[in-house]
C-alpha cells in the first residue's frame, strides 16, 4: 500500500494478516483490520484517521497519541495491558473490551464507552459528563463514582467480579483493601459466605482504605471465601445507583508473633511472606558448638507448601496469603519439621524454639511437654545427640560462609567461672562428678 498515497478507506477484515504498513497512507481516515493476526500497528503517520476498527488481533500495545482526528475507536478482544486516550479530543465511541487492560486514561470527549471484562481496579468518569451509554462489567472495580455522569441513559452494565482480594491484617480485623477514594457512607451492602457483615471501613495513615472481613485471632485459618459487596456510586439512573461486586477472598492464615518476636510455623500450601516478618529455616546442627545453624528465605519469595520454619517480627498477627502464582523459594537441607494439627511428643524427644532460662538466648531446646500446637515446626530429636548436650541448641546465622558467624541474639562471651552450677548429660545438676563428661558454663568439660 506504500504507492497508495490517495487511499482514504481501508478494509482488510477476517484474513490472516501478521502486519501492515500505512505510514505512506497519510490520507487515511478509515482502517478496518480486525480478525486478523496484527501484532503491531504503526499509525504515527495517519494523522487524518477517525475511525479505527483493529479489533480481534494480537496486539499488546497500541499508540494513537498522534491520531487527535480519531472519532471512534474499536480495539477490542486484543491483548492490551494499558491504553491512554488523553491526547484524543474527538473520540466520542471506545470499545476496547476483553484485553487484559489495568490502566486506562480516557478523554473528556466520550459518549459511549465499552471496556468490560479488563482488570480494571479503577475507572475515573469525573470529566465524562457527556457519557451516555457505560459497560464496565466484569473489571475488578470496588468503588465508582457516577455523580458527574448525568447523561447516562436506561442501558449499561457495571456489575464486577474481583477474581481474588487477598486479606490483609488491620488493627484487630482480617480485611481487604479499597481504593483511597473509597467512603464508608457509600458501602451499601457486604456479604461474607452468605453472611451480613457491619461495614467498617478503616485508615491508615497513608490514606488507605481497609475494609473489615473477620476479627483476628491467632491460627485463624481463613478458607477461600465469597463476598457481596454493594457501593453507591451516586447516579440517578435505576441500572447505575448501584455497584455490585462479587469478591473470592483468597485462603490465608493469621499467625501471631508474641511479645518474644518469634515464633515457627507450619502450612501447607505456599504462602507468601507478610510485611515485616523475616522468614528462616535451620539447616544444620554444629554438635561441636553446641548450634543451630539457620538460612534465610528471601523476602518477596513464596515460601513452599509443608515447609516448616521460623520467624522474627514485631509482635502482632500476621496473615499469610495463599500465593500459587510466585517465585517459590529454594530450601535446602531443612532439618525441622511441623505439623497443622496438634501433635503428641514424647519429653525429650524434640527440640522446640525458645530461649534459654540460663543464658538468655534463642536457640532450640529439648521440649519437655507432650504436646506441640497446630500449624508449629519444631526440630527432630534425630537430629542431634542428646547425650552430647544437656539443654540445646543455640542459633547462629549461616550465610554460606560469606561472613563470620553471628548468633540471633547478642553472642553470650564464655567464661570460666568454677563455681558455676554442673550438669550431667542429661541436663540434671549435680553437685559433683569424679569422672566423665560434664556441662559447666553452657560447655562439655572431660573430667578424668
Amino acid at each position: 500500500l506504500t504507492n497508495n498515497t490517495k487511499l482514504t478507506k481501508l478494509s482488510c477484515e477476517k484474513n490472516l494478516l501478521q502486519e501492515i504498513d500505512v505510514k505512506n497512507n497519510r490520507a487515511l481516515t478509515y482502517l478496518k483490520c480486525d480478525d486478523n493476526q496484527i501484532v503491531s500497528l504503526d499509525l504515527s503517520e495517519n494523522t487524518a484517521l477517525t475511525d479505527l476498527l483493529c479489533g480481534s488481533n494480537q496486539l499488546t500495545c497500541l499508540d494513537v497519541s498522534h491520531n487527535t482526528a480519531l472519532e471512534r475507536l474499536r480495539c477490542e478482544s486484543n491483548q492490551l495491558t494499558s491504553l491512554d486516550l488523553s491526547s484524543n479530543t474527538a473520540l466520542e465511541e471506545l470499545r476496547c473490551e476483553s484485553n487484559k487492560l489495568a490502566e486506562l486514561s480516557l478523554n473528556s470527549t466520550l459518549k459511549n464507552l465499552y471496556c468490560q471484562s479488563n482488570q480494571l481496579t479503577s475507572l475515573d468518569l469525573s470529566e465524562n459528563t457527556a457519557l451516555k451509554y457505560l459497560n464496565c462489567s466484569n473489571n475488578q472495580l470496588m468503588i465508582l463514582d457516577l455523580s458527574k455522569n448525568t447523561s447516562l441513559g436506561k442501558n449499561g452494565n457495571i456489575s464486577g467480579q474481583v477474581p481474588t482480594a487477598k486479606p490483609v491484617a488491620f488493627g484487630e480485623y482480617l480485611a481487604i483493601h479499597l481504593p483511597k477514594d473509597a467512603e464508608s457512607d457509600k458501602i451499601k451492602s457486604l456479604v461474607v459466605n452468605k453472611v451480613s457483615k457491619e461495614v467498617n471501613l478503616m485508615t491508615d495513615s497513608k490514606g488507605d482504605k481497609y475494609l473489615a472481613i473477620a476479627d483476628l485471632s491467632a491460627d485463624l485459618q481463613w478458607d477461600e471465601a465469597k463476598a457481596k459487596y454493594s457501593y453507591v456510586t451516586g447516579s440517578s439512573k435505576s441500572n447505575y445507583k448501584e455497584l455490585k461486586t462479587e469478591i473470592t477472598i483468597g485462603k490465608a492464615h493469621v499467625q501471631q508473633v508474641s511479645a518474644a518476636g518469634r515464633a515457627t510455623f507450619f502450612i501447607d500450601y505456599p504462602v507468601a511472606i507478610p510485611e515485616g516478618i523475616s522468614a528462616y529455616y535451620c539447616n544444620s546442627i554444629d554438635e561441636e558448638r553446641d548450634v543451630v545453624t539457620y538460612a534465610a528465605i528471601e523476602s518477596g519469595q513464596v515460601i513452599p507448601a509443608n515447609t516448616p520454619f521460623f520467624v522474627e517480627g514485631n509482635p502482632g498477627y500476621y496473615v499469610y496469603s495463599a500465593d500459587n502464582s510466585g517465585t517459590e523459594a529454594t530450601i535446602t537441607n531443612n532439618i525441622m519439621t511441623g505439623s497443622t494439627t496438634p501433635t503428641t511428643v514424647g519429653k525429650h524427644t524434640v527440640l522446640t524454639l525458645g530461649k534459654s532460662d540460663q543464658s538468655g538466648r534463642y536457640g532450640f531446646w529439648w521440649f519437655t511437654g507432650t504436646s506441640i500446637g497446630a500449624y508449629r515446626s519444631w526440630i527432630d530429636g534425630s537430629y542431634a545427640t542428646a547425650s552430647n548436650n544437656a539443654k540445646g541448641y543455640t542459633l547462629v546465622f549461616d550465610d554460606g560462609g560469606k561472613s563470620e558467624a553471628t548468633g540471633i541474639t547478642d553472642i553470650l562471651q564464655k567464661r570460666d567461672n568454677t563455681n558455676a552450677p554442673i550438669y550431667n548429660l542429661h541436663g540434671q545438676r549435680v553437685k559433683h562428678i569424679s569422672r566423665g563428661i560434664i556441662i559447666r558454663n553452657g560447655r562439655k568439660q572431660i573430667v578424668e
